[in-house]
């Protein structure tokens, strides 16, 4: 079956650490194609000598088909994260300016592109990021960040809220 694995880091989350996750089309190309009833999905990967290994397992819901499957398989134990607020000054009341840092560093042996999820209350503006970010919502917003082995990544932003 083809399947993409993604890695994403939610900041919102204390401790987290970078979710792997498998997706993949439910379509006849899949292999697939009929509609899936929710439930436990395990995925299974080959190891060295070729026989198979767990790599994790997710609950999904029912999955029309031709629609995407996306199932959080775990953490990824070589890929490490630090998040630490910089700065925080109150512009006016109710408006605040604060600065983030996101450090990422990968111990993977290939490049991999990691998606990085902030969120902010109220009315919020970027105010500068060293990366460009993607609105996803009224809350949210992401920044897509390649990690190159064995070198540090940092994600520098500042955001304006208005509550």
């Amino acid at each position: 079956m083809r399947s993409v694995r993604r890695f994403s880091y939610d900041g919102s989350v204390d401790g987290a650490k970078v979710q792997v996750r498998v997706e993949f089309k439910n379509d006849a190309a899949s292999g697939l194609g009929m509609p899936l009833p929710g439930g436990v999905v395990r995925v299974f990967q080959r190891d060295t000598d070729g026989s198979l290994e767990l790599a994790g397992e997710d609950r999904i819901e029912h999955t029309p088909r031709n629609q995407t499957v996306r199932v959080t398989i775990g953490s990824a134990f070589d890929i490490a994260v630090e998040r630490k607020q910089s700065d925080l000054k109150q512009i006016d009341k109710g408006v605040t300016a604060a600065s983030y840092e996101i450090m990422l560093t990968s111990h993977r042996k290939d490049p991999v592109d990691v998606t990085v999820i902030e969120h902010a209350e109220g009315q919020w503006e970027i105010l500068k990021s060293t990366l460009p970010h993607t609105k996803k919502d009224s809350r949210t917003f992401e920044f897509t960040v390649r990690c190159e082995p064995e070198k540090p990544v940092t994600v520098t932003y500042t955001v304006r809220t208005r509550v």
